[in-house]
């Protein structure tokens, strides 16, 4: 079962477009008290139902000795229509996160639709998405708080 660590939450802006702050909540997902994964959310105050939010997973070898060369990430969009909400699997290669420091390689969606990565990567959101109190603001924008 996975143990989250919220770190932080920090908050950035204006927004360019409706003049809102950014948010961006990050944090380590455990597996057996091991490092497994690092996350970062980024959205909107008071738009998430406007602009959805992003979802970045890196995930690989952590620990002692390790490089970004050992890590890779994962993006996902969160997205809210009329009748529906969910997660969309993107091109983490063309994201924000491709440039983080830890990230050797950001996995275009087609290298995780569909391979057995896409069952790890929705059971860490899922974690996420229902542990992370600093999401909340995200959860609550569908209901879900």
């Amino acid at each position: 079962m996975f143990q989250l660590e919220e770190t932080r939450v920090v908050d950035n802006g204006p927004c360019e477009c409706c003049g809102a702050s950014s948010r961006l909540a990050t944090g380590m997902v455990r597996l057996n008290d091991e490092p497994y994964a690092i996350y970062q959310v980024h959205w909107t105050s008071n738009q998430v139902v406007k602009h959805g939010a992003e979802f970045y997973v890196i995930l690989g070898e952590f620990g002692e000795g390790t490089t970004a060369a050992d890590k890779f990430a994962v993006a996902l969009h969160f997205f809210v229509e009329p009748d529906r909400f969910g997660f969309s699997v993107v091109d983490a290669d063309k994201t924000a996160i491709s440039s983080h420091p830890l990230v050797g390689r950001a996995l275009p969606r087609a290298d995780v639709i569909d391979k057995p990565l896409a069952k790890e990567v929705f059971d860490l959101i899922d974690a996420i998405w229902l542990n992370d109190g600093n999401i909340a603001e995200i959860r609550n924008s569908v209901g879900h708080g």
